[in-house]
């Protein structure tokens, strides 16, 4: 769909589209009037693409802003130094219950709190 969008917007010319056979099946039929239904399709689902990722950033990053509050800075370079050798891959939030998330699509974390850490025997 992305390989069409860029042919329809900026005349890139791609080697084999399907969507372009859908379109060529619909002349030879007669049915010119599915054309413009199936780029419209096309069009939609590549905007609805695009607007659910940017909110899945959107969301990511205010839950981001919100688990910094709770951070244990403590725990969390001392992890990060005994298990991934320095990164920044693991955040130990401060709190008793046992959660163990992962959380980003670009830069994905792990969230651990220190209830889990305290329950996994950790120091």
């Amino acid at each position: 769909m992305g390989m069409y969008v860029l042919y329809v917007l900026l005349g890139w010319d791609p080697k084999f589209n399907l969507i372009q056979v859908c379109h060529s099946v619909a002349r030879s039929l007669g049915l010119s009037s599915v054309e413009y239904m199936l780029d419209a399709l096309v069009f939609y689902t590549v905007f609805l693409s695009i607007w659910e990722i940017g909110k899945q950033l959107f969301a990511a990053n205010k839950i981001d802003k919100r688990l910094a509050v709770y951070r244990h800075e403590q725990l969390t370079q001392e992890i990060n130094r005994k298990y991934n050798e320095g990164n920044q891959d693991f955040t130990v939030i401060s709190c008793l219950a046992p959660i163990a998330v992962t959380m980003g699509f670009l830069n994905p974390k792990i969230i651990l709190s220190t209830g889990s850490v305290q329950s996994s025997g950790y120091k």
